[in-house]
């Protein structure tokens, strides 16, 4: 589970390691770079040396309510292998995968049984279930409309899709459907070049949890959504590393995702705007409003 935890941890990190890094390069200060680092570094390992080494002091002893416990991590390990395979699995098939995951919840909590027989929580319990089955259901209906989110699994009924803006032209796509990968420098700079509007250039990768973030919470907010019409949006996916894609990272200082950068109206580059890990709607609001 360590050596897995990695790549799970990897992506989430690299925005505040680049930030350090990229302070240790800019103002040469290597002792205050180097004690940023070992910071960072106690913060992600010492609460898990003092969780491993005080676990077994501090466990309550065994007791008919652990097996309730254990069931209930049970299903709580199996929605992180979901959301795990998520990050390698088409976003339909997980969406199918999610979908009987709550009816089975549903179905192990006894939503169907006699409820003249329970009492007390144990009701309260039962109405958690039946909640349960009818989010599977609707996640169901979801994938058999090719939603691709969890959260919105019935946005192709719903009138007010999300809309995000790619060059001139407002659709109401999910950010994923435009992401595209295979950019390069020259493919990148072609399309910064043709903009007459100030340009946004979203870097993303489908294994990124803040990528996801950016694209449930921050775009489709409704301020953000009024100051991307401004913009002409780009959304590049790096998911593959391509040669291509690693010389344009490295060309624009980026050292994971999610990373957007930004152009003026004259398509000049301003790195002092660049946007790494993910922000809040308002203040990624207030950020686009820096920028003409």
């Amino acid at each position: 589970m360590g050596f897995l935890s990695a790549f799970i941890i990897g992506p989430c990190v690299a925005p505040p390691l680049a930030g350090a890094v990229i302070f240790i390069s800019q103002t040469g200060d290597a002792l205050l770079g180097g004690i940023a680092l070992f910071a960072m570094s106690m913060g992600m390992g010492l609460p898990l040396l003092l969780v491993g080494a005080g676990a077994g002091k501090f466990m309550p002893r065994p007791g008919g309510w652990m097996t309730a416990v254990s069931q209930t991590f049970g299903v709580i390990m199996l929605a992180l292998s979901i959301f795990m395979l998520g990050k390698v699995l088409s976003a339909e098939f997980t969406m199918l995968l999610w979908s009987l995951f709550f009816m089975g919840v549903a179905f192990y909590m006894g939503v169907f049984d006699n409820s003249s027989s329970r009492a007390g929580m144990k009701k309260l319990f039962q109405l958690f279930a039946f909640t349960s089955l009818i989010y599977g259901a609707i996640l169901f209906i979801g994938f058999l409309t090719d939603a691709k989110s969890i959260l919105h699994p019935l946005a192709k009924f719903t009138s007010g899709s999300r809309v995000i803006v790619q060059g001139e032209v407002e659709t109401s796509q999910d950010t994923d459907s435009i992401a595209k990968p295979g950019y390069s420098i020259a493919k990148l700079q072609a399309e910064v070049e043709a903009s007459s509007k100030p340009v946004i250039v979203d870097f993303r990768k489908k294994s990124c949890a803040a990528c996801d973030e950016l694209e449930e919470f921050t775009f489709p907010a409704p301020a953000v959504v009024a100051e991307l019409k401004r913009f002409t949006f780009i959304a590049i996916d790096v998911t593959a590393g391509t040669d291509d894609e690693k010389a344009l990272m490295k060309y624009y200082t980026l050292f994971g995702t999610p990373s957007i950068i930004f152009f003026d109206k004259e398509n000049k580059a301003l790195p002092s705007k660049t946007i790494s890990g993910f922000v809040k709607a308002e203040k990624f609001a207030k950020h686009l409003k820096t920028i003409n």
